[in-house]
């Protein structure tokens, strides 16, 4: 847990030293906020620096856990709505997949009634690096407006430990 934090905060520092350098050198960046909702993440908020190229960005997504990821996209088409990127962080959610222990026969009722609740709440975030696409609805990549983002992923889950293949989707409006 703490060698996977550590990475995590190394690749945070490096995108967000990577993201001064390119607001320095690119004269049309502008620092912008987003609000949305998407599946896995109910609740997303995102702050990044974004430009006509592309740009970076540290994104919040609440569900049954927190996640938190960071990426970079290239934008890749001339009318400035189509990116390409990379995203390291919380790439989705997935139940830890934990029995619950119901051999004894008096409690089978409430067992029953605890893997539902288990299976509802239990689900927690996937951490490792993906691949994503942006869409912009509304306007140029850099400008306000609502934006739309898939991002597919290969991380471990926090809870199991076990590798898995996951994927997140983001509507949000960009301030």
């Amino acid at each position: 847990m703490k060698t996977r934090n550590l990475i995590l905060n190394v690749l945070l520092g490096t995108m967000a030293s990577f993201a001064s350098i390119q607001s320095h050198a690119d004269d049309e960046s502008k620092v912008r906020f987003s609000l949305g909702t998407g599946v896995p993440y109910f609740l997303n908020a995102e702050v990044g620096s974004y430009s006509s190229q592309g740009g970076f960005y540290l994104q919040v997504g609440q569900s049954t856990d927190t996640g938190i990821s960071a990426g970079w996209e290239r934008v890749v088409s001339d009318n400035q709505k189509h990116a390409f990127g990379v995203a390291v962080g919380a790439m989705g959610i997935k139940s830890s997949d934990k029995e619950l222990d119901c051999d004894d026969d008096s409690t089978i009722i409430g067992c029953v009634i605890g893997s539902s609740f288990s299976q509802i709440f239990d689900r927690k975030s996937i951490y490792g690096l993906g691949a994503s696409y942006s869409y912009s609805l509304s306007g140029a990549y850099q400008d306000a407006g609502w934006k739309l983002r898939l991002v597919a992923g290969y991380g471990e889950q926090r809870e199991s430990k076990e590798n898995e293949t996951t994927a997140s989707l983001t509507l949000r409006y960009q301030f």
